[in-house]
């Protein structure tokens, strides 16, 4: 028999999600430097293979988005009842 997800437990799950699509969102932005440096180079075939993968990227960050999302708001809930002052986190 499994036991029940602590609210830390989900808290942590949630800060995971949040580190996966930080560095997914480093990803995009190395991208769009290579976007820019093959549009110098008006190579349109690397410029399709760059968009189709900032695509992929995308897809990925709106997937960790939408399984975050209950996360979230137990994140929220535990945020507005924690003894923690607004702003001091």
């Amino acid at each position: 028999m499994s036991h029940p997800e602590s609210t830390e437990e989900k808290i942590g799950q949630f800060y995971d999600k949040l580190c996966a699509q930080s560095d997914l969102y480093l990803a995009l932005l190395e991208l769009a430097k290579k976007q820019a440096a093959e549009a110098t180079h008006e190579d349109i075939d690397a410029l399709v293979m760059l968009l189709e993968e900032k695509k992929r990227i995308v897809e990925k960050i709106e997937k960790i988005e939408v399984s975050a999302a209950p996360l979230r708001q137990i994140w929220k809930r535990t945020r507005t009842t924690s003894a923690i002052p607004a702003g001091k986190n």
